[in-house]
């Protein structure tokens, strides 16, 4: 498995976690919006080419087990998890170059 691979895998993990909550409660509107938004998120990612500088670059930062599986540190677990919960997201190449900023912080973080 590919590390974009594994990045679309674990978004549609996520996604799928926000669709049993939204199972639920079916008047929280929250947990399914956030659902799409995570698997169109996860669509976005998985059609980008391997050498896209924005998915590389967040590719880089992100910690990957020794399963190939994403490791989220603290910063991109609650973004990823939170995006299009409280409100529609704004863009994924946006939301793309954001979790790149939040995993070199989550870096930084373990070094500590």
């Amino acid at each position: 498995m590919t590390k974009q691979q594994a990045f679309v895998l674990y978004l549609n993990e996520q996604a799928a976690w926000r669709t049993r909550k939204a199972a639920e409660d079916l008047e929280d509107l929250h947990n399914p919006r956030s659902a799409m938004a995570l698997s169109m998120f996860a669509r976005f990612v998985s059609s980008l080419p391997e050498d896209d500088s924005d998915l590389a670059l967040l590719l880089n930062r992100l910690f990957f087990g020794k399963d190939g599986k994403i490791l989220a540190g603290d910063q991109v677990s609650d973004a990823v998890i939170r995006y299009g919960f409280d409100d529609a997201p704004k863009g994924s190449r946006e939301f793309l170059q954001k979790l790149s900023i939040y995993a070199l912080r989550d870096q930084e973080h373990f070094r500590e």
